[in-house]
């Protein structure tokens, strides 16, 4: 369900760029509010130790999530891609499953997927007639352009489909334009009037200024930001990597 029509030119397939692990990381907490996953989602035992937000113990729904990595094509299909690729130009090596690494599986076994919460995303843009995004209640703000980054982004935090799911695949989406000021002030606006649990944003990289000014407003409102490892090796402040070594 969308609340804006999404332009019409076409865009191929998910690229599959590896930069978003602070999406990850933000989604991980929706994933474990209240709520059922999509219809889409396998059988998984009624949940007898769910609280409002958060869950007592794991250890009942262990059975249930290890048959999520073994037999659900949205999981298997990932742990299909481990070995050695070339992303963007790049020789990259999967070594893993990222769901499996993050305990994602535990939190859609024990029924927590981040139905009824909302997560905000402003990025370069957006493919939102992707499939990945059929059925999820999707809001734009402004007019985004059509990215592989954005869209990959999205699809990590919030979305599901017959082989591919996300972290928090019960939560709804409002996605915006990082491409200025304006925009990027009406994507945040736009997610507090909505509730939004968590804001995404693809920034690249900061000035001094600009850091010291996000410094101050998350001491004021009493936000956490999470940081993608990538963006640190990314400073372009100072040359932080190493060739050959991982950050």
């Amino acid at each position: 369900m969308f609340n804006r029509a999404a332009p019409q030119a076409r865009r191929p397939a998910l690229a599959r760029r590896a930069r978003a692990a602070a999406t990850l990381a933000v989604a991980a907490l929706v994933a474990a509010c209240n709520g059922e996953g999509p219809s889409s989602a396998p059988p998984t035992p009624t949940p007898s130790l769910l609280s409002r937000y958060f869950v007592e113990s794991f250890a009942p729904y262990a059975d249930a999530a290890q048959r999520l990595l073994t037999v659900d094509d949205r999981y298997t299909a990932q742990l299909a891609r481990v070995g050695n690729w070339v992303i963007g130009g790049e020789p990259v090596t999967i070594s893993g499953s990222p769901l499996e690494g993050a305990g994602v599986h535990y939190a859609h076994a024990a029924g927590l997927s981040g139905a009824g919460q909302t997560i905000a995303i402003s990025d370069t843009g957006f493919l939102t007639t992707h499939e990945v995004f059929a059925g999820t209640s999707v809001t734009v703000s402004g007019l985004p352009l059509i990215d592989d980054h954005g869209t990959f982004v999205a699809s990590v935090a919030a979305g599901h489909s017959s082989n591919m799911v996300g972290v928090a695949p019960g939560a709804a989406l409002i996605l915006g334009s990082n491409s200025s000021t304006t925009s990027l002030t009406d994507v945040v606006n736009l997610a507090r009037r909505s509730g939004a649990v968590a804001v995404n944003n693809s920034w690249i990289c900061f000035t001094e200024t600009e850091l010291r000014i996000i410094g101050e407003l998350c001491a004021k409102y009493d936000v956490i930001p999470l940081e993608d490892m990538a963006y640190f090796t990314m400073d372009f402040r100072k040359d932080y990597s190493q060739p050959g070594r991982p950050p």
